[in-house]
């Protein structure tokens, strides 16, 4: 059996960080404090299902969303002890706010009386310790398993949290195969999530004075990793040589480094190799040798940097096994002795080919050192010189020009709005008066010499330009959203049309290369090529998209992206193969190459945050709650937010929670949606959309009652919104079906029956909350024409689709957040502008009256509001904001 280290702190101060939630097994002295039928809070307990030294785990019932979870009450040393209780409740908190598939989701922490519990997630399914009991797993599985669990760990790692007693106890598999990493006992934040408790720095070593005490468990000694062995501090690469050690087990069946006594294993986990892969189910892949040995490097730098490296690495270990012996197959000193003649081979190779330097790393040059937002950036063609657009300070957005071959930058006369190209002949394109649609910006086209002068006029309601080596030279993108987009090039001659808008087009020669969105996912999409005739070619699909240019002479297209907090630019070939020019973290946008391959890029930092204010209040509040820094909803009478994370457009990371507007602690809910969230007027109904494996609407009261799920076949890609009516009988959906447009439905929630009620080519996107607070009205707007120099007609019917009467007082850039109480008014502003006035128009009359300023205190990097909410007499209001700040660099030597 694997021996255990168990330590209290000095003064008998329980550990801080014992957040044990594994079922620990019969309680050795026969006795149980709680007995079925108990309620704690809402949950009815029904039956044990363990108990140790860390407390007690039943299952019960939780009587308000009628599901069974798992509760485990803490043991009075954690719970009568003031200190170690608050340090462990922030710690539950941070592994709830982890909520990803292959960890154990925490649902609650509450007190009742002198009973503290914890409310987990009800797994059903084996521990990996039960399954290894019958021999190693075949390597495909065990590979798919550890895949699971390097995906758990990275979301843990990437919230600060490090499990510390990775273990085949603390690994359960479900009866659906998935994997679930238990047991965050030992856990403990690196990283500050809003506070600043000693419980949130790195995991000390163990003092001197500390003395044993049953039941507090800082370890399991033979899945240990070297630095607690030896008492250090350990951060996320402890858990990468823990992980090594399990994997090591489900291939083998045999225990890595445990040995007969406690010293000994200690020794091996120190000095010692694992025993030779022998005894596994079929040949282990050499690629899994590697791999582990990468793993269980005694020194952290050795290792795995990251678990989201390791779930790279993982995923692409594919290599067919082979005959032979391998790195555990050889005593140490034969292993050193290969890599010593390896190496050798490999030096004498290189004095007979010619000893070559490695290429030199590429050098990054910051431009700028303002604070703000940076759009665009181009190299001013045939100059040592860069033009780019900025919005510095929270000022007006501007051109500069600066000089690579000295400091300081310069204003371009008559510029304004984003830049989008810059003609060889030193003419620069760029959107006047832009404004927001369907999250990416339009405009008025126009055109400026970089050295400034008067404007040239070219298009109203354009998306992009891309410009060869004359500005007459010109395609350009058109069109309003939803109706028909289209290129141009040149003007008058269309040569490629969609639905949504491309991005980054660029000209080289007769060749025009573009990015293209698909499936509503803003970042995900083709690269595509076309020619002067319109002829279209796919090249390759792109995950995360950032940016986009051609390569030296034309020769390569050069295309930067991001996913999962890095960056890669990618050099693909005509034919769309891609090589790695670099890899970086953050977000690193590729804004411009020359023939030189000099690059300028862009560094952005995001940061999401959503603000409260209610009557009489004259400072907006950060209404945020963990990780949710996104308010979806408002209730009518402007007491709750519905809040959740934010990712991108409308998809949902994360847990739901509903927060007073006073300010007081948040409810986490028990929905799980992954788009589209939102609250009826009435604050009593919550509802979402779900994306897999069909999209489905989910509606549960916030009360205690069941969630009800709905599937939307045809509805499995695509833009769709949603509002659930006061009441809950109704949601009202809007969405583009299979082989059909874009449609306002009505679901009745208790028949089941979906209906159509508007005309297509209608779209919502400029509405926070289209229906009307009696319930009688619903608006859209009509995407087929514009009034008042570019804004869009409102369009009012009846829920039924009937009587369809049309308003043109919006202006360009404005959105409308709700309904006026009188449901004869509308609140709408202007999302483009800081401040932004909110102003309660008038139906019949368009009268406005200003009602409210919105303004952050901070605005540098905050290009606009994001989503306006307001309670029904709109004293109560909440909006959110995204903050990017740029820095624009010259890379050079890029191959």
């Amino acid at each position: 059996m694997a021996a255990h280290i168990r330590v209290v702190e000095k003064d008998n101060v329980p550990h801080p960080a014992t957040l044990d939630l594994a079922y620990d097994g019969p309680n050795k002295k026969g006795t149980m404090s709680l007995q079925p039928g108990t309620r704690l809070g809402p949950y009815e307990i029904l039956a044990p299902l363990g108990a140790g030294g860390m407390g007690e785990v039943w299952k019960a019932k939780d009587t308000r969303l009628d599901r069974f979870v798992a509760v485990k009450v803490l043991p009075d040393h954690l719970a009568k002890h003031p200190e170690s209780l608050a340090r462990f409740e922030r710690e539950a908190k941070a592994v709830a706010a982890l909520n990803h598939p292959n960890i154990t989701g925490i649902h609650d922490f509450a007190t009742q009386g002198d009973t503290t519990y914890v409310v987990m997630e009800l797994l059903e399914g084996e521990s990996l310790r039960t399954r290894l009991e019958s021999g190693p797993l075949p390597p495909r599985k065990a590979t798919e398993l550890a895949i699971q669990m390097a995906q758990g760990l990275t979301a843990a790692h990437e919230k600060g949290v490090v499990h510390r007693d990775l273990k085949p106890d603390n690994l359960w598999i479900t009866k659906e195969g998935r994997l679930k990493i238990l047991d965050f006992g030992l856990a403990k934040q690196i990283t500050a999530m809003g506070t600043t408790s000693d419980s949130l720095q790195p995991t000390a070593a163990i003092s001197p004075g500390h003395h044993t005490e049953k039941g507090i468990i800082l370890g399991t000694l033979g899945y240990m990793s070297p630095e607690q062995v030896r008492g250090e501090s350990v951060d996320a690469r402890s858990d990468i040589f823990s992980f090594g050690v399990v994997f090591f087990e489900m291939l083998t069946g045999k225990r890595a480094f445990v040995r007969d006594t406690a010293a000994d294993t200690m020794a091996a986990i120190l000095k010692e190799d694992p025993p030779a892969f022998e005894g596994g189910k079929g040949p282990i892949p050499p690629g899994l040798h590697d791999l582990l040995d990468h793993c269980l490097e005694k020194e952290p730098c050795g290792r795995f940097q990251s678990a989201r490296d390791l779930v790279y690495a993982l995923q692409h270990t594919d290599k067919p096994a082979v005959r032979g012996a391998t790195k555990y197959g050889f005593p140490r000193p034969l292993r050193i002795a290969a890599m010593l003649l390896s190496a050798a081979a490999l030096i004498g190779l290189g004095l007979a080919l010619g000893y070559r330097h490695p290429s030199p790393l590429p050098t990054f040059a910051p431009l700028t050192e303002e604070r703000g937002t940076l759009t665009a950036a181009r190299f001013v063609p045939n100059e040592s010189e860069v033009i780019f657009s900025a919005r510095w300070e929270g000022q007006t957005e501007r051109w500069f020009t600066r000089k690579l071959d000295r400091p300081g930058t310069t204003v371009v006369p008559g510029s304004e709005g984003p830049l989008v190209s810059v003609s060889g002949d030193g003419e620069a394109l760029g959107l006047a008066q832009p404004f927001l649609n369907h999250g990416q910006t339009m405009g008025r086209l126009y055109s400026l010499s970089t050295n400034g002068g008067s404007p040239r006029e070219w298009a109203e309601q354009a998306w992009g330009c891309a410009v060869g080596q004359g500005s007459q030279d010109a395609a350009c993108i058109l069109g309003m959203y939803g109706g028909e987009i289209r290129i141009e090039w040149p003007f008058g001659h269309p040569i490629y049309q969609n639905r949504t808008p491309p991005k980054s087009p660029r000209i080289h020669g007769d060749r025009l290369v573009l990015f293209q969105e698909t499936k509503g996912i803003v970042e995900d999409g083709i690269l595509v090529q076309l020619d002067r005739q319109g002829n279209r070619r796919e090249l390759t699909t792109i995950h995360g998209f950032t940016g986009l240019a051609w390569g030296p002479q034309g020769k390569e297209i050069w295309i930067s992206t991001y996913k999962h907090g890095q960056s890669q630019f990618l050099a693909l070939d005509l034919s769309g193969h891609p090589r790695v020019l670099l890899q970086h973290a953050g977000r690193l946008e590729l804004q411009d190459v020359d023939d030189k391959g000099n690059v300028l890029a862009a560094l952005h930092t995001y940061q999401r945050q959503t603000y409260a204010r209610r009557e009489g209040e004259a400072v907006d509040r950060n209404i945020g709650w963990l990780e949710a820094q996104t308010t979806w909803a408002i209730s009518g009478d402007g007491r709750q937010l519905l809040l959740a994370q934010s990712r991108d457009w409308n998809n949902v990371e994360g847990p739901l929670y509903l927060r007073p507007t006073s300010g007081e602690p948040a409810r986490r809910l028990g929905l799980e949606v992954h788009q589209y969230p939102t609250l009826s007027r009435d604050g009593k109904w919550v509802a979402g959309i779900t994306t897999g494996p069909m999209r489905s609407l989910v509606v549960a009261p916030v009360g205690p009652a069941p969630a009800r799920t709905y599937p939307l076949p045809g509805f499995d890609e695509g833009d769709l919104t949603l509002q659930i009516a006061t009441g809950g009988r109704t949601a009202y959906l809007w969405g583009e079906p299979k082989n059909g447009l874009n449609t306002e439905f009505a679901l009745d929630l208790e028949k089941g029956s979906l209906q159509a009620i508007t005309p297509k080519a209608r779209f919502p996107w400029l509405f926070q909350s289209r229906l009307s607070p009696d319930g009688r009205w619903l608006t859209i707007m009509d995407s087929t024409r514009t009034v008042n120099d570019g804004g869009s007609p409102i369009l009012v019917y009846h829920p039924d689709g009937t009587e369809l009467k049309a308003y043109d007082w919006l202006n360009r850039g404005e959105a409308v957040s709700a309904w006026g109480a009188d449901s004869a008014s509308l609140y709408v502003w202007n999302r483009n502008r800081i401040p932004a006035a909110l102003e309660r128009l008038d139906l019949k009359t368009g009268h406005r009256q200003v009602v409210a300023q919105v303004a952050p205190s901070d605005p540098a990097g905050i290009q606009g509001i994001q989503g306006l909410l307001v309670s029904d007499d709109g004293k109560t209001l909440a909006y959110n904001v995204k903050r990017m700040l740029s820095q624009l660099y010259l890379i050079k030597g890029l191959k």
